[in-house]
């Protein structure tokens, strides 16, 4: 039910209907109502049950009941738009059963205006209180969780349906970040990975709330690439070595190991096993890649191999430069020791040996 005030104007910018309907003794805004129970100071009850062709109608019924009023308009007649005056640019009904557009008076509910015309004939004006409705949902987009690079920017809505429309508001847990529909997120960081947002849609017209969560997920990385061991690694001939390959990445970055443009495995870890000392000095590339941003970062590897030699020595003339020979060699012929050759140093010998070949 309107102000008295208010209704007052709306009979004066309106015209000037007979029956006040679903209305009663206490509520009536007219002198002739008809009510929705029986009541003996009512011309009729139950508005919906009588003709009304040829009645000038002042029309404000309970929300619940909008719709069989629409269905009963449709029935008895054509409806054709109407503006009530400029003041409140009342919108129009341009079908029978659907209001295309509402507005808002300064202090009431809003409210719409309608003109039944059948063939030939002119009736009056129905005035029909709208109903206020939502918010129902809330509607975020993108979707959650969204996802945005780190140093880039994201903007996420909210959307609700609702008469009046709504008021919005972004929260991170009690921080209000806007009171508007859109959260605009800019320079974002790494730290801001999981945060949940709060998407707050209030009709005071009710007054009724719906709220709506949005996880914020961060891309980022490779910023750099980490091999354990570090380079150069070591490893004995026969033997094998594991690489590790390591980089903070979200999502989860890709791993790839190349010996030159040879793909050696698609894995974060290089695997080495019966090696070769044809592999000493051999440089491996782990490459690190983020396919979400993209970025990537690579990282090599020197491998070093230890190995064991055997060395042939000629016949050495002189009682002191063959006790050096024998002195070197008592216990083996052979030495572990890096791949490249030893000086004589290495066995205690005059430097004059570093010319003899294996």
């Amino acid at each position: 039910m309107f102000h008295k005030e208010v209704a007052n104007r709306i009979l004066q910018l309106c015209g000037s209907p007979q029956l006040d309907m679903f209305a009663n003794r206490l509520n009536q805004q007219l002198p002739v109502f008809l009510s929705l129970v029986p009541d003996t100071l009512a011309l009729e009850y139950d508005a919906l049950s009588i003709n009304w062709m040829g009645l000038d109608l002042y029309v404000v019924p309970h929300p619940v009941l909008l719709r069989k009023i629409l269905g009963k308009i449709g029935q008895t007649a054509n409806v054709s738009s109407d503006a009530c005056g400029t003041e409140w640019g009342c919108p129009t009904l341009i079908s029978t059963a659907s209001i295309t557009a509402k507005t808002k008076a300064d202090h009431i509910d809003p409210i719409f205006v309608a003109k039944i015309q059948a063939p030939g004939e002119e009736f009056p004006l129905a005035i029909i209180q709208t109903l206020s409705y939502g918010p129902d949902s809330v509607t975020i987009r993108p979707q959650s969780p969204g996802y945005a690079a780190e140093g880039g920017s994201l903007t996420v809505n909210c959307e609700a349906a609702c008469d009046p429309p709504c008021s919005f508001s972004w929260k991170l847990g009690t921080q209000l970040i806007t009171a508007s529909s859109q959260l605009k997120l800019s320079n974002i960081n790494r730290i801001q990975n999981g945060n949940v947002y709060t998407c707050k849609v209030t009709n005071t017209a009710i007054p009724k709330s719906k709220s709506e969560q949005f996880t914020l997920k961060v891309y980022y990385g490779p910023d750099s690439v980490t091999i354990r061991p570090q380079s150069p690694g070591y490893a004995a001939e026969g033997g094998s070595l594991t690489v590790n390959c390591e980089a903070a990445c979200d999502p989860p970055c890709s791993f790839s190991w190349k010996l030159g443009t040879q793909l050696i495995t698609a894995s974060s870890q290089l695997k080495l096993s019966n090696i070769n000392r044809i592999q000493n000095g051999n440089v491996y590339t782990c490459k690190v890649t983020n396919t979400a941003i993209p970025k990537s970062k690579s990282e090599q590897f020197t491998l070093r191999v230890y190995c064991e030699y055997s060395f042939m020595f000629p016949v050495v003339r002189g009682t002191e430069d063959t006790a050096a020979w024998q002195t070197a060699f008592t216990t083996s012929e052979k030495i572990s020791g890096f791949l490249e050759r030893p000086s004589a140093s290495a066995f205690n010998l005059p430097a004059r040996y570093d010319k003899v070949k294996s």
